[in-house]
């Protein structure tokens, strides 16, 4: 199973390149700053490198926790409850819908649900959704960390603002700048940090 996560995470973190490359064939000749419309690859990159690492995490995380103790289960909503993404008491007749199943399913089907609503929007959260399946990221890499926070918070700007720029001085594009360098640099943290979750979640 790690093998097929890990797989899964090469060909997303494939794409999130290729996209970087795509930028270089596309962009306007000359030197100077790129127009927004030249950097929008780029944009579409970060997006799919911030996809990627969801992606991977949700596959860890829906592998390692129904297997988990009962203070972890504890944090996910049974299967079927209200979708508001926190665990609540249920009433008994909660569990006539899931008659036949066996308690093993109904874990993996909770936990498999609860992972549907659930985004990871900074490396606190991250690290602490990791530390709920038994993987303890080392605090040596808050280089790496940083790194991705400002990826997560660049997404969300992409995301939800269209990148925009709230500089109002003159000369300022509509759009923050971006590179390929940064993107680069994101890309290299993004997969060096989920390399690394990889193998600790294989040695424990």
């Amino acid at each position: 199973m790690y093998d097929e996560i890990e797989e899964f995470l090469d060909r997303n973190i494939k794409r999130v390149r290729n996209l970087s490359s795509v930028y270089d064939s596309s962009k306007t000749k000359g030197k100077g700053r790129k127009s927004v419309q030249d950097t929008d690859v780029l944009r579409a990159a970060v997006v799919m490198l911030h996809a990627s690492l969801e992606n991977f995490l949700r596959g860890l995380i829906k592998l390692r926790l129904p297997n988990s103790n009962e203070s972890a289960l504890n944090s996910i909503p049974l299967a079927g409850s209200e979708k508001n993404g926190r665990p609540e008491k249920f009433y008994l007749g909660s569990l006539v819908k899931h008659k036949g199943k066996s308690v093993e399913l109904l874990l993996q089907e909770s936990v498999y649900e609860y992972l549907e609503q659930i985004s990871f929007n900074d490396t606190t959260e991250i690290i602490s959704r990791l530390n709920t399946i038994g993987v303890h990221y080392c605090d040596d890499e808050l280089n790496v960390l940083k790194s991705i926070d400002s990826m997560i918070k660049r997404r969300h700007n992409i995301v939800h603002q269209a990148d925009s720029n709230k500089e109002t001085r003159p000369g300022s594009y509509h759009a923050v700048a971006i590179n390929k360098q940064m993107v680069e640099e994101w890309i290299k943290n993004t997969e060096s940090f989920s390399k690394k979750i990889l193998e600790l979640v294989q040695t424990n």
